[in-house]
């Protein structure tokens, strides 16, 4: 479903089915599951939690513990756009 120009209140949101655009946010579950690009822009979200779940999740999980490797954590850091340095493609 596509939401564009509203208030959405105590909603569960799955950006993978769903698209927000334009709207304000309360008490709102906003769920990403990575199956898709999200469309989520010009938002304002008050009180909502935000969670990733199955693809996503396994994604945040593998950069977490790249992370953890000295030798590969500038290569994640500049391609998650958090470092000085410009990004490269991973192959």
């Amino acid at each position: 479903m596509r939401y564009e120009n509203q208030s959405l209140t105590g909603m569960t949101i799955r950006l993978d089915d769903d698209e927000v655009v334009d709207c304000h946010l309360i008490d709102c579950q906003i769920i990403f599951g990575g199956k898709r690009q999200p469309v989520y822009s010009g938002n304002c979200a008050l009180g909502c939690g935000f969670e990733f779940a199955d693809s996503a999740l396994i994604t945040i999980e593998m950069l977490r513990r790249l992370l953890q490797v000295p030798s590969l954590r500038q290569m994640v850091l500049e391609e998650l756009g958090l470092s000085g340095h410009t990004a490269r493609a991973i192959h």
